[in-house]
């Protein structure tokens, strides 16, 4: 039997190998995109019988909901076009056979990169970014595979990228490839409720300015690192270990604070090159937090609880 965890991966991949390879032909296209809505409709049954959502990690929930964006026909026409457009330009005026690469939109941690074969990785969210953005992509693509590109024209293109990806366009496109995120890490723990207290934490101290991002649970306990903020697919990610009846709620709610700091201060500067993330600024807004001593000494402890405990 295949290994559940690759299921949607494996899946998103032949699909995009599939958008790749016949991209020109209108009914062939139309046949990847049965493939597609088969493929989502048979993994979200195995997901959903004899509850099998444990088996799924983070990650492939999140390219399992980018599948079932997909599954939305104009999503896939939109998907289409823009792997075209970036394909096009890369090989525009060029006979060279490095520049005929395949190109992959998938959810990720990053804005795009090139893999170690044939293949160019795009964040997802970049599915409806204009062609002056895609045309930025191709650009510095094409630096990357041959390096004969002025570095003004590099970084004019880099600029635009980074541009992109803090426009409210860019947030708003992670926010619908994630709305289909699959539930069971989700805001709601066994003992305490993420949403909630973001909604109480965002009206305190931000005003109600802050938009929800994915709340979930990790899947496991974790000993050192409580809280982790996405800013490329908005996910706000808290550790099974506060979800406890013995952790102070303080403790979580400042772990939880912490990360939407995070959120806040990602809207300013995010992609900026060498830029501190925990800078003074941020370090004054954490200290705002009225238990901000008694939680960051709770967290010490349990860290080291935790330590021995798995020792």
């Amino acid at each position: 039997m295949s290994n559940p965890l690759s299921l949607p991966g494996r899946a998103l991949y032949g699909i995009m190998d599939s958008l790749n390879r016949f991209c020109d032909d209108p009914r062939m296209l139309q046949a990847v995109y049965c493939l597609l809505d088969s493929s989502v409709r048979n993994i979200e049954y195995f997901f959903h019988s004899a509850d099998n959502s444990a088996v799924f990690s983070c990650s492939s929930r999140r390219i399992f909901s980018f599948m079932k964006f997909l599954a939305e026909k104009s999503n896939f026409n939109t998907l289409c076009s823009s792997v075209k457009i970036l394909r096009e330009t890369m090989q525009a005026g060029a006979d060279d056979s490095r520049l005929q690469k395949k190109i992959y939109f998938i959810p990720s941690n990053y804005l795009y990169k090139i893999g170690n074969n044939s293949t160019c990785f795009v964040h997802a969210a970049f599915i409806n970014a204009p062609e002056r953005v895609l045309g930025a992509l191709a650009v510095n693509f094409q630096a990357r595979i041959k390096p004969d590109i002025s570095a003004q024209v590099l970084k004019s293109g880099s600029g635009i990228i980074r541009e992109y990806a803090c426009s409210e366009k860019f947030l708003l496109s992670s926010r619908a490839i994630n709305k289909f995120f699959v539930t069971g890490d989700s805001a709601a723990g066994r003992y305490y409720d993420l949403l909630p207290e973001f909604d109480n934490l965002n009206k305190i101290f931000f005003s109600g300015s802050l938009h929800h991002p994915l709340l979930v649970w990790s899947r496991k306990p974790t000993r050192r690192k409580f809280g982790h903020y996405d800013p490329v697919q908005d996910i706000i990610m808290i550790s099974r270990t506060l979800d406890n009846p013995q952790v102070h709620p303080e403790v979580l709610r400042y772990v939880l604070y912490h990360e939407m700091l995070h959120k806040y201060f990602s809207g300013k500067n995010r992609w900026q090159p060498h830029r501190r993330v925990h800078n003074k600024e941020f370090r004054a807004s954490e200290k705002l937090f009225p238990e901000y001593r008694f939680a960051e000494n709770m967290l010490a402890v349990l860290s080291s609880r935790q330590v021995r405990a798995l020792n």
